[in-house]
């Protein structure tokens, strides 16, 4: 008789994304990671076998229903010790190693799917005769927690008093452990090509930031951040599809199986992010002023660029690491690099093919606001983004990876949906499962394709091609750019009229083949092309 315990982590984006300081963040994803892996691993073997962990959720085989239970009120102890405010459901089923192994997963899967339906919400009540509130989460303070007010290096030094002591929650004080920061550099430290490069004859120490305002911000212009969400297509029906194949097997090919892909698919989504370093990495040029050297982040193909923060032999890059766990991937960038990022990751992601699964597609939603907007609302922008792209993949039936992005200018609230059907005039009816609007072709494949405008026609033809926005005829005219997105607001034959007038004036101003009026099947991607011709940047 043998035991099967599953273990699924709750809540984990609220969780992450409680403080809106990006060190706890970075210290909420480590948690995160301990508990579903390392902790997950350490308690399981004292007893028993670990099936896989991935992506806050775990399966362990144990011989016996104490060890099982044993496992579970330490790893709860734990949680409640170390990561509070992070709960886990816990489910066991009897296991004999004759039977179905693989429906007995899939009876666990269903199972946990009901017990989470109907967990007892718990009320909280840690408040109750506390006068202090947490200044970052406004949960009930437990300590104090003495910081600095400023993380920009100044010159010279600030006096003492540039440190407050400050009431902090349980859960901000376990982040802020100095184990726990430490753990957290080490884990993100291997993703960088190495402890040092060499950028124009200088070596150069590398780290990614944990301030904001690391990020590449611009003196004296707008300043923007962008939260990349990127996940894998249609990842729990393929598993499901693989798992079929496997009934039948015995219970030791199965679970090397299962563990086997887990891995794969994690590795697939690390290999992802290390590729989107590589592309910053490249785009770094140096250049030395009577005050030192400076870096910089080079467009590609325009003479565009921005300065990097570069402080005592160490140089920060514009991105961050954020979540990487499973079959997605978070980060926070500097917002003019975000959309060069997410293809590069979608592109690494179709490089992926494993055995039983098929190839591998990714969606990604980019949300992006003013540097010091709050965290979450970013992150959640950027879920509900991807999963747009997603569901517009199932409505046109496309195979392939898909983007979609979003500008906070303000304080939007509400569905994309209906942000959008206030200013793009939709024009699907309402029978269609995915509604399309005149003003935008969002959201875009990556890929070129003879029946959608892609990603990649945005980028290479419309924006750096030779007729391009940013790099063609159009670039030295900034004006007439956005003349071309008011006529596009006002009809294709508008759009006609206003390129024919400038040609009788003898300027050569013409739009890509695919769109000679501005328009594409009723649609046009005039008005994406504009809002991206002063932010995005293409990397090498």
């Amino acid at each position: 008789m043998g035991i099967l315990t599953l273990v699924d982590l709750l809540g984990i984006q609220r969780f992450i994304f409680e403080s809106n300081r990006l060190r706890d963040i970075l210290a909420g994803s480590m948690l995160v990671r301990k508990a579903s892996t390392e902790i997950l691993s350490d308690f399981a073997q004292r007893s028993g076998q670990v099936v896989y962990s991935a992506g806050g959720t775990g399966l362990i085989r144990f011989e016996a229903m104490e060890d099982a239970r044993e496992f579970a009120g330490r790893y709860t102890r734990w949680l409640f010790d170390k990561a509070p405010g992070l709960d886990a459901a816990i489910l066991h089923k009897n296991y004999d190693g004759n039977g179905d192994f693989i429906g007995t997963i899939e009876d666990l899967g269903e199972q946990m799917s009901l017990l989470k339906l109907r967990r007892r919400r718990q009320l909280p009540l840690g408040g109750l005769g506390v006068t202090e509130s947490c200044y970052e989460t406004g949960q009930p303070a437990v300590a104090f927690d003495r910081e600095s007010t400023n993380s920009v290096p100044v010159e010279p030094p600030l006096p003492d008093d540039s440190h407050q002591t400050r009431p902090i929650s349980a859960s901000v004080k376990a982040r802020r452990a100095a184990d726990l920061e430490r753990q957290s550099d080490e884990r993100w430290v291997r993703f960088l090509p190495s402890t040092e490069v060499e950028i124009r004859g200088e070596e150069v120490q590398l780290e990614f930031p944990k301030d904001l305002d690391h990020l590449g911000r611009s003196r004296t212009e707008k300043s923007l951040m962008a939260v990349v969400h990127i996940d894998m297509n249609d990842t729990g029906e393929k598993l499901r599809k693989m798992q079929e194949t496997l009934r039948g097997e015995k219970e030791e090919t199965a679970r090397a199986r299962i563990k086997s892909t887990s891995e794969q698919i994690k590795n697939i989504a690390a290999k992802a992010f290390r590729v989107c370093v590589q592309r910053v990495v490249k785009s770094i040029v140096a250049e030395k002023k009577d005050d030192g050297r400076h870096y910089y982040i080079q467009h590609a193909k325009a003479t565009s660029k921005f300065e990097l923060l570069y402080h005592d032999g160490t140089l920060s890059l514009p991105l961050r690491p954020i979540v990487l766990g499973g079959d997605d991937l978070t980060i926070v960038c500097d917002a003019r690099i975000a959309f060069d990022l997410a293809a590069a990751a979608l592109e690494e992601f179709e490089r992926g093919n494993i055995e039983g699964v098929g190839q591998i597609t990714g969606c990604a939603g980019i949300a992006i606001g003013r540097t010091h907007t709050p965290f979450f609302r970013l992150y959640q922008r950027s879920e509900e983004l991807c999963r747009n792209a997603k569901r517009w993949r199932h409505a046109a039936d496309y195979a392939g990876s898909a983007l979609d992005w979003h500008i906070e200018y303000g304080q939007s609230i509400g569905p994309i949906e209906e942000l959008r059907a206030r200013y793009l005039k939709p024009i699907s009816s309402a029978s269609q499962e995915f509604t399309t609007y005149r003003f935008t072709c969002r959201p875009y494949p990556l890929d070129y394709d003879d029946e959608y405008l892609s990603w990649r026609w945005l980028s290479d033809t419309f924006l750096c091609g030779p007729n391009g926005l940013q790099t063609g005829s159009w670039a030295e005219r900034r004006n007439k750019v956005y003349r071309l997105r008011e006529a596009a607001l006002e009809g294709e034959d508008v759009v006609k009229g206003l390129l024919e007038r400038w040609k009788r004036l003898g300027d050569n101003l013409r739009l890509p083949a695919e769109i000679g009026n501005g328009y594409f099947k009723n649609q046009t991607p005039v008005l994406d092309a504009v809002e991206l011709v002063s932010l995005y940047f293409k990397l090498r």
